[in-house]
């Protein structure tokens, strides 16, 4: 949109064609803006005085359109003849866009109207200037801009308005004379006319009111009978001889004789009667005035009102002339009003009509009585027998006054409230809002509006009481209405809860909705109702909600008052820099929950942690010297890819890594002066800028936004991984440093942003449905996976000797992260994106759990370290959310061959075990921390490491979890040499995976009707938890027993009632069987790929609705399943007291699959025949039954 540099402007202009009456009643002039009259602010631009002004003799405004979007046309129409002046002033409007100056003010056009302009009389004396103008308008003002001009004449078109040509002949002559010759091709006028020559004052009248048929009367004395005090009204009107352009009610003079007018006890209505059709301003020569007198003095009866106009009133016309101080006044004699009429038969009063209807026949003589009953000013009436009613003023003389004649066509009647014969008794009519409840009327407050408790008929309103009639009605307080003066009502009158007995509203509440209740108002330092906290805002994240709740972590024990966080409750909120779940000084956190010093403390709820600093090097740096160039490398068959290294037990090193550069060897027959071109199987090396991965790392957010991405990179990037259509990627170029390794990462990081958009962020083909544009995605991130897997085994074979930075770890575990979160986005089920994303894994952590372990040079590289944990615990997690997609979309379930779950239980184990590595890092932090624990959180699994000592005997838990481990006192572990030499701490690990990492092996849903097997265990998706003791990097087989006095207990969430199935029948082979459901405890048997029970049973009596507590005598992943068992129907009938010892055998995993089935079987046999003999001899030797069953109840293979 152009916006002018200029303020808007606008112009006044009259029409270039002459008027066709020139003594016309208005003119025409145009308003033309400078720009749309849309896109500017008026303060009012409806009221047009508010940004134009009249002058000379004023005017008014009769007609106003919008021909354009730029233009208003107006009709003026002069008060008298003269120069009337147009003008828009300065500053009355500005842009409201743009530039926001105000206008400049427009021309100021100056037309004489009405003003001895004459067609065809000229001037026979000399000009004083012989010009042109556009029109006749332009040659008045031409005149008038002339100081001699005192007339002039202008030639009109061929002598006919609008004919002709323009510009025309215009004569100015020093002499007002308009005598001479006739032209009719020209019009003359005046100057003198624009003179304002109007002196006379104008003449006010104030008259009684009357109808059409009969002329108001002047001023004089008026009767007026009222039927209550308190609905009194008195009407009058004021004429003037001209109009006024000004009168309000302080210019009247109003005189009260036995009653008190003062403003607060009545008022003054004035409006005009008479108005032109005009715009503004708003002027009338008829003004009617209504007085009402209220709240009369108590014993009320008569009294006497006189109005006339105050001697210092400011009445003026349009030439601002003051209305004369005529001695013009009405006066009212007001008096109580009665029913009884005197009646005159065949007599009639003569004159004194005040309403007249005697064209109107139709009456009767009570009507016509009626009539005058009801009508406040009517002292009497005659009544034609023909059908006219007239009624009269009053008895005074004429000419208002009345002369009663006889006549036999009329009756009459005169009120008289003494009548004593002769008299007749008129009802008044039911009339809304005379105070006087008459007829159907169940309320009547002296006005016909509703809204006030009394409706316009004087019906009772719903929620109101009108128990006086002709009082104020009063609004119900409690019915749960808000009308009248109530400020709310919660439908009682209670206090105290916002709304009080009187329906007022209580300081600290609002009320938003009658007839509930009223709320607390939150951020006002107030504590009422349910509010818990009130510290004077409604900002969130500081103690207290935008809904005055507290929030987690905080104390408000003060209204008005700042909350307080809570220290030890494991929560960082408020000024905390830490929160490790307790008060105690000494550990990392201290009791006012700060940081000390030499602790970092990244997980709120868990344990700080230590920090380790490496000891300075004092040795001088060797030498720089130059090295003969490297050999070529080495290239492999085709058929040979370069593997990840084999998997080993033992732990990372942990003894200080020094970095020096390559030591490389002179191969013979290579000259030294020029390095060999290395023969390349793919695209060319790339030259890698520098790249700072500690400033990139300082900004996670930035590196993780998804909108924060280089679009011609990742294409470039993107052709570089999938090649051409039909032809095969080309192989990227060795990883060949750690600068050149972090920006592989970050070209990874960019990429995978591009793919988990929709349309990768226009870098899809042109137009691809919906799934051809997943299918490229998934392109993507199968040789995304792909290449990040090849630079990962680079960087941890061909660079083991160079250790990762903490700023490296960091950006190695987003990067792994952030594209498994791709795979995730889009659904990929690859078994080869699968295999890279775990061989990744396992290269990376390889490098970042001996980094990870190593003693921390800055805080800032503990922090990092520690994020990079927690991003490799999410890459894990969708690393085994991805082998359970392949696994479905390949259909390979567990009861398929070894062969065809090889992969999957390799990967899996794979991913577990790398995690553990990773743990393992974790075991020097937690050696060296006081609670001898360390803790890192990822988004869905939680990872804890105590050391052994810690452990024994106690109880390690999982903040924000129902999860824990009870470790019976653990046996004395003899300290072992790793194979690295290093030697790592024992330690317990705690892993919860929140989703399940062995659902690739779980069978399909089988209905428990259709059941064929004894039983079933499935698990029940609530999360796995694996345990474990390490040392040198490989499990401990650790197992209950060896004195120990308990097993190890496990506390896991329990699957809720509703997600476990119901017990039921089933035909089995063609019989009847009943079967049970148990939740019991299961663990990942690794040597059958599957879930058992074997060593595991319930605690019961530590178990609740939530938390399922398992013993074990071993320690594996764990997991709450539930177990389906097929029961006998008549075994279940005889053995229906010993279910729980049924339950515990039904533990025993798959009895077909178990070597012991038979033996079982065999066991049984004779505890039914044992049954049995209990039963024979229970007559004749209870004792021996009673042993018998006490062997059947404890036997310990059924425990």
């Amino acid at each position: 949109m152009y916006v002018s540099l200029e303020p808007p402007s606008v112009q006044v202009l009259m029409p270039s064609v002459f008027p066709a009456d020139a003594e016309a009643n208005y003119f025409e002039v145009t308003i033309r803006f400078s720009e749309d009259i849309s896109g500017l602010a008026f303060n009012n631009f409806t009221n047009l005085t508010s940004w134009q002004t009249l002058g000379g003799v004023n005017g008014v405004i009769v007609f106003v359109s919008q021909p354009t979007n730029r233009e208003i046309v107006e009709w003026i129409w002069p008060i008298q003849k003269g120069r009337v002046t147009i003008q828009v002033p300065g500053n009355v409007f500005s842009r409201n866009y743009g530039n926001l100056d105000h206008n400049n003010p427009s021309n100021t056009l100056i037309v004489y109207h009405g003003c001895g302009m004459l067609w065809g009389e000229g001037l026979t004396h000399s000009t004083i200037e012989d010009t042109n103008a556009e029109s006749w308008w332009h040659c008045s003002r031409l005149c008038l801009e002339n100081p001699s001009c005192e007339s002039f004449t202008f030639d009109a078109r061929n002598g006919q308005p609008g004919g002709g040509s323009v510009p025309a002949p215009c004569r100015l002559y020093d002499q007002a004379e308009l005598s001479g010759s006739v032209n009719p091709a020209q019009v003359s006028s005046a100057r003198a006319c624009s003179v304002n020559a109007d002196v006379k004052a104008p003449e006010m009248m104030i008259v009684r009111r009357g109808d059409t048929s009969a002329l108001p009367l002047p001023g004089g004395s008026v009767p007026n009978f009222y039927n209550h005090p308190n609905y009194i009204h008195l009407f009058a009107e004021i004429h003037f001889t001209e109009p006024v352009k000004h009168i309000d009610p302080s210019d009247l003079d109003i005189h009260c004789t036995n009653c008190t007018f003062d403003g607060g006890l009545g008022w003054v209505h004035l409006a005009p009667l008479h108005q032109e059709n005009v715009t503004w301003p708003l002027w009338s020569d008829k003004w009617g005035v209504e007085i009402r007198l209220d709240e009369l003095p108590p014993g009320f009866t008569t009294a006497k009102v006189v109005i006339g106009l105050d001697p210092s009133h400011n009445v003026a016309d349009f030439s601002g002339n003051l209305v004369s101080n005529t001695p013009a006044t009405i006066e009212f004699i007001v008096q109580p009003g009665c029913d009884t009429f005197k009646q005159y038969n065949g007599e009639v009063l003569f004159s004194g009509n005040l309403f007249n209807w005697h064209g109107a026949p139709g009456f009767t003589y009570n009507e016509c009585a009626a009539a005058c009953r009801n009508t406040p000013e009517c002292r009497g009436f005659s009544f034609h027998n023909a059908g006219s009613c007239f009624l009269k003023w009053g008895a005074d003389p004429a000419p208002d006054g009345w002369n009663q004649f006889p006549d036999g066509n009329y009756d009459s009647g005169i009120r008289d409230c003494a009548c004593a014969a002769n008299c007749l008794d008129i009802e008044p009519e039911a009339k809304c809002g005379d105070y006087i409840v008459t007829g159907s009327e169940t309320c009547d407050d002296g006005n016909d509006m509703g809204g006030d408790g009394c409706s316009a008929t004087c019906q009772t309103e719903s929620g109101y009481t009108c128990p006086t009639p002709g009082e104020i009605c009063e609004p119900l307080c409690g019915d749960g209405l808000v009308i009248g003066g109530e400020q709310c009502d919660d439908g009682n009158t209670a206090v105290g809860d916002g709304c009080d007995d009187n329906c007022l509203l209580e300081v600290g509440w609002v009320c938003s909705t009658p007839g509930f209740p009223c709320d607390p108002i939150c951020g006002d330092g107030q504590l009422k109702g349910s509010e818990q906290c009130d510290d004077g805002n409604t900002a969130a994240g500081d103690g207290c909600s935008d809904t005055c709740q507290i929030e987690s972590g905080y104390t408000c024990p003060t209204p008005s008052a700042s909350c307080v966080p809570v220290c030890g409750d494991g929560l960082l909120v408020g000024g905390e820099e830490c929160d490790d779940g307790n008060t105690a000084a000494g550990d990392g956190c201290s009791d006012t929950c700060q940081i000390e010093a030499g602790y970092t403390c990244p997980t709120p709820g868990s344990p700080c942690f230590l920090i380790t600093t490496a000891p300075p090097t004092t040795a001088p740096p060797p030498p720089v010297t130059t090295a003969p160039p490297p050999p070529p490398p080495t290239t492999l068959p085709p058929s040979t890819t370069a593997q990840p290294p084999p998997a080993t037990t033992a732990a990372p090193t942990t003894g200080p890594v020094t970095t020096a550069p390559p030591t490389t060897v002179p191969q013979p027959g290579i000259p030294t002066t020029e390095p060999p071109m290395a023969p390349t199987t793919g695209a060319p090396p790339v030259l890698v800028p520098p790249v700072d991965v500690d400033d990139i790392t300082d900004d996670l957010d930035n590196l993780k936004n998804p909108d924060a991405v280089d679009i011609s990179d990742a294409e470039d990037t993107i052709g570089s991984l999938v090649g051409g259509e039909g032809e095969e990627p080309p192989t990227p170029p060795p990883v060949d440093s750690p600068e050149d390794f972090s920006s592989r990462l970050l070209k990874t990081i960019n990429v995978a942003k591009v793919a988990r958009k929709e349309d990768m962020a226009g870098l899809a083909k042109p137009n691809s449905t919906q799934e051809e544009t997943k299918a490229q995605r998934n392109a993507v991130v199968k040789a995304l996976m792909r290449n990040l897997q090849k630079a990962a085994i680079d960087r941890s074979t061909k660079l083991s000797d160079v250790s990762s930075s903490p700023a490296e770890v960091l950006l190695s575990a987003v990067t792994l992260a952030t594209t498994v979160e791709v795979a995730d986005e889009t659904e990929n089920d690859d078994m080869d994106t699968a295999e890279a994303g775990v061989a990744t894994f396992k290269a990376l952590a390889a490098v970042s759990a001996d980094t990870i372990s190593q003693p921390d040079d800055t805080l800032a590289d503990a922090v990092k370290e520690l994020q990079g944990l927690q991003y490799y615990l999410d890459g894990a997690a969708g690393l085994l959310r991805q082998l359970n997609r392949t696994a479905k979309a390949d259909g390979h379930l567990r009861r398929l061959t070894p062969a065809a779950n090889g992969t999957y239980h390799t990967l899996s184990s794979d991913i577990i075990g790398t995690t553990a590595q990773l743990a393992d890092s974790l075991a020097t932090r937690a050696a060296a921390h006081p609670n001898g624990t360390a803790e890192v959180v990822g988004a869905k699994t939680r990872l804890r490491v105590a050391r052994t000592d810690t452990a024994s005997g106690a109880t390690l838990t999982m903040k924000e979890t129902s999860v824990a481990v009870d470790m019976p006192s653990l046996p004395s572990i003899p300290p072992a040499v790793c194979a690295d030499g290093g030697g790592l701490r024992e330690s317990v690990q705690m892993t919860f995976w929140a989703d399940d990492p062995y659902a690739y092996a779980a069978q399909e849903e089988v209905p428990m009707a259709n059941l064929t097997a004894n039983d079933t265990l499935r698990n029940a998706a609530q999360g796995t938890l694996a345990v474990s003791a390490r040392q040198c990097g490989s499990d401990l087989q650790l197992t209950a027993g060896d004195g120990q006095q308990r097993p190890f207990r496990l506390f896991i969430p329990r699957p809720s009632a509703d997600s476990v199935p119901a017990a039921g029948n089933a035909s089995v082979n063609g019989t009847e069987r009943a079967y049970d459901v148990h939740v019991v405890c299961g663990f990942w048997n690794a040597s059958t790929h599957q879930w058992d029970t074997q060593g595991c049973h319930v605690n019961l009596a530590l178990s609740n609705e939530t938390t399922l507590c398992c013993e074990c005598t071993h320690l594996t992943e764990f997991s709450s399943l539930f177990r389906s068992v097929i029961v006998d129907s008549h075994i279940a009938g005889v053995v229906g007291g010993a279910g729980d010892s049924l339950a515990r055998m039904a533990d025993i995993t798959a009895w077909t699959q178990n070597i012991a089935a038979f033996f079982v079987s065999i066991m049984i046999a004779i505890h039914t025949t044992c049954l049995i003999l209990s039963v024979y001899f229970d007559c004749k030797h209870p004792i021996t039954d009673e042993i018998l069953l006490d062997i059947w109840m404890t036997d310990p293979l059924l425990e």
